[in-house]
């Protein structure tokens, strides 16, 4: 048997070349081909240049030039996708010398070493063209198996990710049907000047089960506790953010024997997600805590993924401001009043028209304050349960 080739001398054919815009600016890329080895069998194209041109001659360098290098490329048999490269460098080039020389280069380590964590960026690391580091950027990852999940398991709650070695076999058969979330734990930043770190710091991040970010805390100067910051978000779900007409979703739907691993009956019966209150803080607790900003705007959300009634804590003596929004039957607003009330619940619930009650939430053990915002007693959680994507595949 006889097998037959031949080179294809077709080149970059339909692929963009050069764009210019009214000012009299463009920009014009070049393209290399990579591909074709056991790492990787197909054939790809990648960007080896872009240069920007400013069209505007006489005042200076006129035409900014960046050059990338590829390392890594990867493709998964079992999948059948690829899987990207492990690392892209870029050049800054000066134009100006003949040749091109070098101002600064930036190289961006991925993960491509399975279709679950491709493509996410592990780090970024700026250097002199003499390789002396100017800045490097960190990114810590973790990974929540979503279909295997332990029995009762609260997907309001916060989770606990893992690292990317104890994700198990990506590369079977079964590994097909798996469901894997990605997860920012943790980013670090640090400033270099001659060789030397002068300066870093660092932010950390925590997940509910659906991948709502709970928290995120950004260290500032790491040795310096006073100027540490605490987002704190919590989410719509039918004890805060729905109507009473409503309800839940053992309410409005017969249970199912299949529960889905990121089901709970707490959930919005809507499967509405959003923002209803975030609270930023110095990240202290007890009487040295400092509340810099407050929002709370949970109202009916779970209804219509619409807010209604909104309230802004305005200063450090606690005055709110509320906000009540309505809407046409398009969904656009139709009008919004805002008047002034205090942070006390009585007082809020006084000013609203309804009756302060105090009960124990079902999802907290601490007893709360709760206030009616329409016509009956909502629960408001305590422990406040930000978003990333599942990436799953089929067989």
């Amino acid at each position: 048997d006889t097998l037959t080739v031949r080179l294809n001398l077709q080149g970059t054919t339909n692929l963009l070349a050069t764009v210019h815009n009214p000012l009299g600016g463009s920009f014009t890329m070049e393209y290399g081909r990579d591909g074709n080895t056991v790492d990787h069998p197909d054939s790809t194209w990648t960007m080896e240049s872009v240069s920007i041109n400013d069209g505007r001659p006489g005042d200076g360098a006129d035409i900014q030039k960046v050059e990338y290098d590829y390392v890594g490329l990867k493709y998964d048999r079992v999948h059948r996708q690829s899987l990207g490269y492990a690392t892209i460098t870029g050049r800054e080039m000066n134009v100006l010398p003949n040749p091109d020389v070098a101002l600064r280069t930036t190289t961006t380590e991925y993960f491509n070493s399975n279709v679950f964590t491709a493509g996410l960026e592990k780090s970024v690391i700026v250097k002199t063209p003499a390789g002396q580091t100017l800045h490097k950027a960190t990114t810590t990852w973790g990974f929540r198996d979503v279909r295997n999940t332990a029995p009762g398991f609260d997907v309001l709650a916060q989770v606990t990710p893992g690292d990317s070695t104890l994700i198990g076999a990506t590369d079977t058969i079964a590994s097909r049907g798996r469901s894997i979330a990605p997860m920012v734990t943790r980013s670090d930043d640090e400033w270099y000047e001659a060789g030397t770190m002068i300066k870093s710091s660092y932010s950390t991040y925590t997940y509910d089960g659906l991948g709502n970010m709970l928290t995120q805390f950004d260290a500032g100067e790491p040795t310096d506790l006073n100027d540490d910051i605490l987002v704190t978000t919590d989410y719509a779900d039918c004890l805060s953010a729905a109507s009473s007409d409503l309800g839940c979703m053992p309410d409005v739907d017969i249970p199912n024997v299949n529960t889905s691993p990121i089901f709970s009956d707490d959930l919005c019966p809507t499967w509405v997600s959003l923002p209803v209150e975030v609270t930023v803080t110095n990240a202290k607790i007890g009487a040295a805590q400092k509340i810099y900003r407050h929002r709370d705007g949970r109202g009916d959300l779970c209804d219509n993924a619409s807010m209604t009634h909104h309230e802004d804590t305005r200063n450090a003596a606690g005055d709110v401001g509320a906000t009540e929004l309505t809407y046409d039957e398009w969904a656009a607003t139709t009008g919004s009043s805002t008047r002034p009330t205090r942070t006390t619940c009585a007082t809020q619930c006084t000013t609203s028209g309804t009756t302060t009650v105090t009960a124990r939430s079902p999802r907290s053990p601490s007893t709360t304050c709760m206030t009616s915002l329409t016509t009956r007693a909502t629960w408001k959680r305590t422990s406040p349960t930000p978003r990333t994507t599942i990436r799953s595949t089929t067989s």
